[in-house]
C-alpha cells in the first residue's frame, strides 16, 4: 500500500490521542533542549514526515464528513443531520450507532461505533456508507427520492444560511445532529470553497499580469 492510499484512509485509523501527545512532547523537549531553536525542530519534523510530505497537497480530499457536508450543500438540501442511538437502551445507554438522516429517514443500516472510538470516526464512517446509497439511483435511499426541498427553497437556502454562518464564530458551535447545524456547516464549507476558488483565480490572474509586465 502506497502513502497516497494510506493518507486518503487516515481518517479510518482513529489513532489514540496519546500517540499525538507523545510526538508533541518530544518536539517540545527538543525545542527547549535546543534553546528554542526553531530550525532544529523543523529539521526533525521534516525528517519524521519526509515520506509523507510528497503526497500532501492543497487540493487533496477532505475528511469524509466534510466531503459529505459539501455534497449536501451543493444540492441545496437543508433537511439532513446525523443521529446517534443506543442499540440496546435497556442494557446500556451508550450511543453506539450512528445514522445519517435525510428528511426524517435513516439512510441504510446503522454504523456501529466501537467502544472508546471517536465520535468523529463514527460520523465519517456513516457519511461514507450513506453517500453510497444516496448516490445510487437504484437504491431506495437515492437522494432525489428522499429530498423534497423545492427548487425555490434550494435557490433561497444559500442566502438564508449565509446569515446564520455570519453569526457562527466557532465551528464547534455547530451541532451536526440538528438539521440547522448540519445545514449551516455545509453551507459554510461551500462558501469557503467558493471563496478559496475565487482567491486562487485572482492569484493566477495576478501572476499572469506579472509575467506580462516582466516580458514587456
Amino acid at each position: 500500500m502506497d502513502f497516497s492510499t494510506i493518507i486518503d484512509d487516515l481518517w479510518r485509523l482513529d489513532a489514540p490521542k496519546a500517540l499525538g501527545d507523545v510526538v508533541e512532547a518530544l518536539l517540545g523537549a527538543i525545542l527547549v533542549d535546543s534553546n528554542w531553536n526553531y530550525s532544529v525542530v523543523k529539521k526533525v519534523v521534516i525528517h519524521l514526515l519526509d515520506e509523507v510530505l510528497g503526497y500532501v497537497k492543497p487540493d487533496m480530499p477532505m475528511d469524509p464528513t466534510s466531503e459529505f457536508l459539501l455534497w449536501v450543500a451543493r444540492r441545496g438540501c437543508t433537511e439532513v443531520s446525523f443521529r446517534k442511538d443506543s442499540s440496546s437502551p435497556e442494557v446500556s445507554p451508550r450511543k453506539d450507532q450512528a445514522f445519517v438522516v435525510v428528511h426524517g429517514v435513516d439512510v441504510g443500516s446503522p454504523t456501529i461505533i466501537r467502544p472508546k472510538a471517536s465520535p468523529v470516526l463514527g460520523r465519517a464512517t456513516a457519511s461514507v456508507n450513506a453517500r453510497k446509497l444516496l448516490e445510487d439511483p437504484n437504491s431506495e435511499f437515492f437522494f432525489d427520492k428522499l429530498c423534497t426541498c423545492t427548487l425555490k427553497q434550494k435557490k433561497e437556502n444559500p442566502e438564508l444560511y449565509r446569515a446564520a454562518i455570519d453569526l457562527t464564530s466557532e465551528e464547534a458551535d455547530l451541532n451536526l445532529e440538528t438539521v440547522e447545524g448540519f445545514a449551516t456547516a455545509s453551507q459554510d464549507l461551500l462558501i469557503r470553497e467558493a471563496v478559496g476558488s475565487a482567491k486562487q483565480d485572482d492569484d493566477e490572474e495576478e501572476s499572469g499580469q506579472d509575467d506580462t509586465v516582466e516580458e514587456d
